[in-house]
């Protein structure tokens, strides 16, 4: 008969040898690291939240969704709806710096109003506001 410490060192490698079949060996520090989904930030920049997105619209052709946040038209921070649709309203295009609902980050988009209008409607948005980002559903 074999002794105890044998059986228990035989039962454990059995048991790590079924852990490697089941999830896999550890993998070495030479692999690149995994693709992780983006953090989403823990304060919402303040901003104009997009509410409605008007189809064929200036901002749907632009690329713009529900959830992502306007928070600047053409260099100038925006603060409030008046200061929105006051930057609007001096150009044909705008260029507008959005945080992305789904990536979290900071992009820039350019968008052709269509009559005068960016085809929206918005909530302003800052930290004391609506602290945590909202999650919507991702595009597939």
């Amino acid at each position: 008969m074999r002794p105890t410490w044998s059986r228990v060192l035989l039962a454990a490698l059995v048991l790590l040898a079924a852990a490697v079949a089941i999830h896999g060996a550890p993998k070495g520090g030479d692999d690149p690291p995994a693709r992780q989904e983006p953090l989403m930030p823990l304060v919402m920049p303040r901003g104009a939240m997009i509410t409605y997105v008007t189809p064929d619209g200036a901002a749907d052709e632009a690329g713009l969704e529900v959830g992502d946040v306007i928070l600047s038209v053409n260099g100038a921070a925006v603060t409030s709806e008046a200061d929105l649709n006051r930057s609007l309203k001096l150009s044909w295009g705008a260029r507008l710096e959005v945080m992305k609902r789904d990536e979290g980050q900071r992009v820039k988009v350019l968008a052709f109003l269509k009559e005068g209008e960016l085809g929206v409607k918005v909530t302003m948005v800052d930290p004391e506001t609506a602290p945590f980002f909202p999650r919507y559903r991702r595009r597939v």
